[in-house]
């Protein structure tokens, strides 16, 4: 007897339009936690710059690429450069508490060697100064936008703050000064060790971080041609400079990261919704992927 074979003999399966990138750290490092996530369906893999070694991102690169190889399983590889992130510097592991209604002192120091000899009400940055443009009343968010701080007096090298919203902070949260367009070049020495990390592996995109101009991502461009690598370029738009010249940056890159996180950190998290649709819709009319990161 024969047996008539139509599309209702099949399950429906639902086609996926859009790709899962997942950022891969210590907790999703190890071989069972990351064939877990290649069964679940992710399509990259993101490992942060900002954090870890290099030896680190390069052995669970490596472990990943194996067992997708094992799993049968396309799998593709973004290393994200840190780029300008203004970074609380080192701290004691217990981390310094800022009380609300209490200042505290903002140094600025590149090199972010040992805090000893300096006052207990002292926060090192690692800025090499800070510019002029920090008048009182100038917002500060620390972690996130979990403490908040306004500028009470500005010196060359320091910032007299006072906390508006405490809480504990631990070495190398992330500072932010939204509204002020900051004077820091946007390719940093660190970003161009771990350019080397995304070349020895083969990564398949590298992303930059705090994009304010397409000259950025020219920068990056040379930092490649000059190692005779070729890898496509994600530009991140976390900054409202960016928005100033989206076409540019856009004609520049290889494709766009929507960084919601700190674009409303510098701005305000009720214009993010709106600004990510603007991102997405020309970055579609240019032809250019975009990724839209969860925060």
């Amino acid at each position: 007897m024969s047996v008539r074979v139509t599309l209702a003999n099949f399950e429906t399966i639902p086609m996926r339009h859009v790709k899962i990138v997942a950022t891969i750290g210590p907790a999703t490092s190890s071989p069972e936690s990351l064939k877990r996530l290649l069964h679940a369906g992710i399509n990259v893999a993101r490992f942060n710059m900002s954090h870890g070694t290099a030896d680190w991102h390069k052995t669970t690169i490596q472990r990943l690429r194996r067992l997708a190889l094992e799993e049968k399983t396309p799998l593709a590889i973004l290393v994200d450069l840190a780029g300008p992130k203004i970074r609380v510097g080192d701290l004691p592991d217990e981390g310094i508490l800022l009380q609300q209604g209490r200042n505290i002192i903002l140094i600025a120091k590149s090199d972010q060697s040992s805090r000893q000899n300096e006052p207990e009400d002292t926060l090192p940055v690692n800025l090499s100064h800070f510019q002029d443009g920090m008048k009182p009343g100038q917002i500060v968010l620390i972690d996130d936008g979990n403490m908040s701080l306004t500028v009470e007096k500005q010196e060359t090298n320091r910032l007299t703050c006072k906390v508006l919203v405490g809480g504990k902070v631990t070495s190398h949260k992330g500072v932010n000064f939204p509204g002020l367009p900051l004077d820091i070049p946007g390719f940093t020495q660190k970003d161009a060790d771990d350019l080397q990390v995304a070349i020895d592996v083969a990564a398949d995109y590298v992303a930059l971080s705090f994009v304010r101009s397409p000259q950025d991502i020219h920068t990056l461009q040379r930092a490649l041609a000059d190692r005779s690598a070729l890898i496509p370029l994600i530009a991140k738009i976390e900054r409202p400079e960016a928005l100033t010249c989206l076409d540019e940056i856009l004609d520049a890159a290889d494709g766009v990261m929507v960084a919601r996180g700190d674009l409303a950190l510098e701005m305000s998290p009720e214009e993010v919704p709106l600004l990510q649709k603007q991102i997405i819709a020309q970055a579609n009319r240019m032809g250019k992927p975009v990724i839209t990161a969860t925060q």
